[in-house]
């Protein structure tokens, strides 16, 4: 597990624009989870599935984060990391069961996600969870080729897709909880990482 988090790590410090971006994720998504009243266990794989979501970005993938535009084989590359990411993960998948997690978090509520483009119920709720807050940290953070929208432009494009990329249920739940998110992600993003819920 300590190597897995390791990995991620040092993952994110190979792109600039990656800077605490699964903390982030992971911030969000445990806020939420809260949200929906959802079990200890699963806020506890939530919290290990979200840190650890793009762990399959490895090689060729991690070099096309790095470039400013990409092209059809660049996005057909990175719609494959959500799958290498679940086979990194399964040696722990026993203790801390996050391959689904990993596996369908860019799946979308209305079936248009991927890789399998699964639809409402058939995505783990865990998944939707980490999902949304994917979404969140990759619209509010900065990239090679556009600034991050402020956290009300975040909250206000969520709301945008309740019923398409997430359930209204989840972004219900997401609305009673964004102050606590903004409180917390400024704590992440002016006193670095290390900052826990």
């Amino acid at each position: 597990l300590k190597l897995l988090e390791f990995t991620n790590e040092a993952i994110e410090l190979e792109n600039i624009y990656y800077k605490d971006h699964s903390r982030v994720v992971q911030t969000v998504s445990v806020e939420l989870a809260k949200s929906l009243f959802l079990s200890e266990n699963q806020i506890d794989a939530i919290k290990m599935g979200a840190f650890l979501h793009d762990i399959g970005m490895i090689g060729d993938l991690l070099a096309v984060l790095n470039k400013d535009a990409l092209d059809d084989k660049d996005k057909n590359l990175i719609k494959e990391h959500p799958l290498i990411g679940s086979i990194i993960v399964e040696p722990i998948c026993h203790i801390y069961p996050i391959g689904d997690i990993i596996k369908y978090h860019h799946e979308r509520f209305d079936g248009k996600g991927y890789p399998f483009a699964l639809k409402g119920t058939q995505i783990p709720v865990e998944a939707q969870v980490v999902a949304l807050g994917e979404f969140y940290a990759g619209v509010t953070g900065d990239r090679s080729y556009k600034a991050g929208k402020s956290h009300e432009e975040a909250v206000d494009e969520i709301k945008g897709l309740s019923n398409k990329m997430f359930s209204k249920v989840m972004v219900d739940a997401f609305v009673d909880v964004e102050p606590s998110i903004r409180t917390k992600i400024d704590k992440i993003k002016t006193r670095g990482p290390e900052v826990e819920e």
